[in-house]
This record gives C-alpha cells, structure tokens and sequence, in this order.
C-alpha cells in the first residue's frame, strides 16, 4: 500500500505558535515566519488533548406558507465557522506579557513581578501548528494567516487542580494589498 493511501490525521501536537497577522504592507495576508520568534509566542505546558478544531454549518431558514407541507423558499442564515481552541497551564511572565499585554518589572527585593495592562486585546494572530508522527505518517504543519484570537483563564487555584489559559482563535477571511480573499490555511506534510 502506497504512503498516500494510507489513512493519515493529525496525531499530538509537537509544538504550537502564534505571532501577529500581516494585516498591512505589501505581504498583507501572507504566513510570517515561524522561525523568527522574537515577535511572537510558543505555547508550552498544552494541557493533554485539548486542541480541538470545531465548526459550524452555515444555517438556513425555511420559510413556511399556510396549506404548504414544504418550505416555500430557503433563505441564507448566519454563515458556518471555524475555530482552533487549546488549553494551556503556561501562566510564566512571558505568556501573561504576549497575551495579556501585562508588564514585567522587579520589585525591589528582586521578585519579578507582573502587572495586568487594563482594556488589553490580542490582535488576530497567524498560528503554525505542528503534529506529531505516528505509525508511518508523517506530521504535519498546519498555518492559518489570520485568526481571531480571544483568551480567558478558568480552572483551579489548590492541590486539586491547575487553572489554565483556555485560547479561541477563530478563522476569519484572510485578504490580498488589492483587497480581494485569498486562502488562509496552508497544511504541509513534514515527510522528511
């Protein structure tokens, strides 16, 4: 059996990262690189299984006439979604700077400390996800150009439990300099 008739699905994640969408300038809806983190933020401490990919149908109303048994006409509802939704435990200065817009400053005894900045939104997001190999199937690299990201933190504070960082980036269109939609995902098997 050929590798490519083999079933092959995303398995694990090996590493997950974010940087600010290129919303402007000649490479406006183009991936930035990955490999320069300097701008950007690589989450650890992913809490086991919890990226998740979920979508929505565009929905459709029917309209209804009396001594009618089907609908009269179909009309466009709300369009379909899609989004990516992780957990992380990663509460370091770092992660709350990058999403939270908090500052980092030591106090005078020498602890780091971190101050919330109020009214903060994280800007849409590019994201590389990178699968792990499993069994003969290669990973895979999966970018999106432009998402929503939107980030609340839930949990527990005790012995019994973490609270995390639970992480929403919604797909949004994705557009050229001229203006026009262009595609947004990009999926790369890492065969080598």
């Amino acid at each position: 059996i050929s590798k490519m008739s083999k079933p092959i699905s995303y398995y694990g994640i090996q590493s997950f990262k974010i940087k600010p969408a290129i919303l402007s300038g000649e490479n406006v809806g183009s991936l930035p690189d990955f490999e320069d983190m300097t701008d950007g933020y690589e989450f650890t401490a992913i809490a086991d299984a919890s990226v998740s990919i979920n979508q929505t149908e565009a929905s459709k109303n029917e309209i209804f006439i009396e001594n009618a048994r089907t609908a009269y006409m179909t009309l466009d509802g709300t369009p379909g979604s899609k989004s990516i939704v992780l957990s992380s435990y990663d509460h370091s200065p770092e992660a709350q700077k990058y999403l939270f817009g908090s500052t980092i400053e030591t106090d005078a005894k020498g602890n780091t400390v971190v101050k919330e900045t109020p009214n903060y939104k994280l800007g849409n997001q590019a994201i590389e996800i990178v699968t792990l190999a499993q069994n003969g199937h290669p990973s895979r690299r999966i970018c999106y150009a432009n998402v929503e990201a939107s980030v609340i933190e839930s949990g527990t504070i005790g012995r019994g439990g973490l609270s995390s960082y639970q992480v929403t980036f919604t797909i949004v269109s994705n557009y050229d300099k001229n203006g026009q939609v262009i595609g947004n995902k990009e999926e790369t098997l890492l065969e080598k």
